[in-house]
């Protein structure tokens, strides 16, 4: 009897040995699980915020950080200021212009150069500078090979540089980079802050109007020395412009005539917009567009006076910095100009910045469509804000951030 109550006593003890196991084992999983839940909803909230912060960062304007200063800025300024704000004018050292304080800026060709040095032509531009009201954007047209503006000069470096074509052919991209710094060390000493380049344009043709001013890459390499270019610009301040939008091919001489361009937007896609979307993602705060006719995209206007052609850039491209015009005397515009003011319309099409040698024509055309109701101050505000708060990114203007 005593063995019985011992194996029964022994049982019972058995028994609850295993449901206090059996508890404890219970508890665990479920914490386990709920561990386990509570991890993947915290990762899922993770991964929604990381998306949330991608798409606000996408979504951000490339100057937005500036934008409340310039708010503030435009507040003083007149309509005729804010058109003239639009602008960047050929310099010339007899100009005519009745109040140059509130132009945008101003682009110095080969003669403006000619009998200085880089001291006085520094005096000169800091002289100029003094009399604006907002500081002016100073650009030239440095690519190096067939177009240079300053190192023709000895004065300012002891030979011109070379064409990027030949800079890399003779050192890589080592060397690309060595003489894209020694460029922006010049153009700032002597008080510039914007070069027209690089150009972005493919091109491997040798009867390609485009040649000599192409790097000579095809798609992918020329993309990776635009966001090589466009980097070293933006890690040194110092403003740079892409050329020339959306990519020039095999298009004849836009100075002198009216060019047409057969490609269509998937040949632009595979090809000529890669290494605008490079520099593009390489925060280029410039970006200028041409008067070659997209025929398959807009064959009714040239590029620069083309709506459709710009929003490929601006919601394709999702770009958000300034767009300027090529020149707007070219004689690829003339049959433009009978029926419209060309300087309207290509701010209607989507541009920012007017680039022309005859400012005192075509501000007075926008300030005219502006009093007709043909272009609101609404849209002029747009650019103007972006404009503005370009100068204060890029220390042209002094920001309080």
């Amino acid at each position: 009897m005593k063995k019985v109550k011992k194996a029964i006593r022994n049982n019972i003890i058995i028994i609850v040995v295993l449901l206090v196991i059996l508890g404890i084992l219970t508890f665990g999983l479920y914490e386990v699980i709920s561990f386990s839940l509570n991890s993947k909803k915290f990762i899922d909230n993770v991964d929604n915020n990381e998306k949330e912060e991608e798409e606000e960062i996408i979504k951000k304007d490339l100057f937005e950080d500036y934008y409340d200063e310039a708010e503030e800025v435009m507040k003083t300024m007149s309509i005729e200021n804010k058109i003239s704000q639009l602008f960047i004018i050929k310099y010339q050292d007899d100009l005519e212009i009745e109040d140059m304080s509130y132009i945008g800026g101003f682009i110095f060709f080969g003669k403006a150069f000619n009998n200085e040095n880089k001291i006085t032509f520094k005096n000169k531009v800091d002289n100029l500078q003094n009399s604006s009201k907002i500081n002016y954007a100073l650009a030239v047209d440095e690519e190096g090979g067939t177009v240079v503006r300053v190192s023709r000069v000895k004065a300012f470096r002891d030979t011109m540089f070379l064409s990027p074509r030949d800079v890399y052919t003779a050192g890589g991209m080592d060397l690309i980079v060595q003489t894209e710094k020694e460029k922006i060390a010049l153009l700032s000493e002597i008080g510039l802050n914007l070069n027209m380049a690089p150009v972005a344009d493919i091109s491997t043709n040798v009867n390609d109007f485009m040649y000599l001013r192409s790097i000579g890459l095809d798609a992918l390499e020329t993309s990776s020395y635009i966001s090589t270019v466009t980097n070293l610009y933006y890690n040194s301040n110092f403003s740079s412009c892409l050329k020339h939008f959306p990519g020039y091919g095999a298009n004849a001489d836009t100075h002198t005539g009216i060019s047409i361009d057969e490609r269509t937007i998937e040949d632009l896609k595979n090809e000529s917009l890669l290494p605008f979307a490079a520099g593009i993602e390489a925060k280029t705060p410039f970006i200028l567009v041409s008067h070659n006719i997209m025929k398959n995209i807009d064959e009714n206007y040239p590029s620069t006076l083309s709506s459709k052609v710009i929003n490929i850039l601006k919601e394709d491209l999702n770009y958000t910095g300034l767009i300027i015009t090529d020149d707007l005397d070219m004689s690829a515009l003339d049959d433009y100009r009978e029926d419209s003011n060309i300087a309207t319309m290509a701010l209607l099409a989507g541009n920012d910045v007017i680039l022309t040698k005859n400012y005192q024509k075509h501000y007075n055309e926008v300030l005219e469509d502006y009093q007709n109701g043909k272009i609101s101050e609404e849209r002029i505000n747009y650019s103007v804000k972006k404009i503005i708060a370009w100068k204060f990114a890029y220390k042209i203007m002094q920001s309080k951030n």
